[in-house]
């Protein structure tokens, strides 16, 4: 059991308040001993990016030629603000730590994952974000998952199919919605509403006739 646990153990249990503050002073102390012994990357996030990316991506990040890289698959171009701020960090680390395949993309793209740690990575990827010209377009980090009644603010280009069934399963509802970005925070979208409900149509106390709409 590390320093951690034996700390966190012993300070759910009840305690005189001068022993909690020994503890709460322990577990910061150990903290900052950590903190201070963790290695640290020996190079910057250029360094890495130029060392390691760039005999694909280019120095500028707007990729080497084909007749360069020697294979037909285009490359993307990281100045391309629309492009490199629709995803995450987390995401475009993801992709290098485990490979283009990992996410759809082509194999072409190697995985570094055991070349490199993940606070290198993590360098070589703020470096990428920084090939974007245009800073008005929000990072992907706000990109966040669809609520369940309201909609996303954040723009992009997607098709949304939502789906409501009554609590007596005798009607259904939903909406086909086409969503169009264009320029950094904008975003135009075409709705098609659907739906369907079966319902009584005869009086009561006479044959029941459904009828649906």
């Amino acid at each position: 059991m590390g320093i951690f646990s034996r700390l966190i153990s012993q300070s759910l249990r009840p305690a005189p308040p001068a022993a909690a503050a020994l503890i709460l002073l322990a577990a910061a102390a150990a903290l900052e001993a950590a903190q201070a012994g963790a290695p640290t990357p020996s190079r910057t996030g250029r360094q890495i990016y130029l060392e390691t990316c760039a005999a694909c991506h280019g120095p500028d990040g707007r990729g080497q030629s084909r007749s360069r890289v020697g294979f037909d698959v285009p490359l993307p171009d990281f100045t391309d603000s629309s492009f490199a701020s629709r995803e995450p960090d987390a995401d475009w680390a993801g992709i290098a730590i485990n490979g283009g395949p990992s996410r759809e993309f082509s194999e072409v793209m190697p995985s570094f994952g055991k070349a490199f740690s993940v606070e290198e990575i993590a360098l070589a990827v703020s470096h990428i974000k920084t090939f974007a010209e245009d800073k008005r377009w929000p990072p992907g980090e706000f990109n966040l998952p669809r609520p369940l009644v309201t909609g996303k603010a954040y723009p992009e280009d997607e098709a949304v199919f939502t789906l409501a069934v009554s609590e007596k399963m005798d009607s259904v509802i939903g909406k086909i919605i086409y969503e169009k970005r264009f320029g950094p925070r904008n975003m135009w979208e075409v709705v098609l509403p659907y739906g369907w409900s079966e319902r009584m149509t005869a009086p009561p106390g006479t044959a029941t006739e459904w009828g649906a709409s």
